[in-house]
């Protein structure tokens, strides 16, 4: 398994690919129909989540030979920043080999 895809949050957030989260891409997606107020920084670093937006979106997957592309997307560009909020590039791209 290489990535999983959940819902419930109310936002998007990407897990970072280490040893803790197994390499496994864990995708939370859920901010489709209502944002959640607040703020998940304080919370990444032992969430092990490389980047979060909160925004209205959904993902587009795409799957290309050995490689998987997922793209948030929304009614205007969806911004997914780090930690220290700088912006991280989309889409995120996921090994499948």
């Amino acid at each position: 398994m290489r990535a999983v895809f959940t819902g419930h949050e109310h936002n998007f957030q990407v897990s970072e690919s280490s040893d803790a989260t197994g390499h496994i891409r864990y995708f939370v997606t859920g901010s489709g129909s209502q944002l959640r107020p607040g703020d998940v920084r304080p919370a990444m670093p032992r969430a092990h989540i490389e980047g979060w937006s909160p925004q209205y979106e959904f993902l587009v997957v795409e799957i290309e030979g050995g490689a998987m592309h997922v793209t948030p997307v929304s009614n205007g560009p969806v911004i997914v920043r780090d930690l220290k909020g700088k912006q991280i590039a989309m889409p995120v791209e996921v090994s499948l080999q």
